[in-house]
């Protein structure tokens, strides 16, 4: 739901251009992270990878 209301609320994948759009944001209680990427013109968000951390 967060990426289809608020994509731009992940943090930028790398540091290096804070308005890339392709973006991180952390789920499950910080169990999980999902890259995306945005894509403004097409009102699109396309999930590049999801990545479950075991801890």
């Amino acid at each position: 739901m967060v990426l289809s209301l608020s994509p731009w609320s992940g943090a930028p994948f790398t540091g290096h251009n804070p308005d890339a759009p392709l973006r991180s944001l952390p789920f499950g209680e910080g169990r999980g992270i999902v890259t995306y990427l945005v894509l403004e013109a097409d009102r699109q968000v396309d999930i590049v990878q999801i990545v479950w951390l075991d801890l």
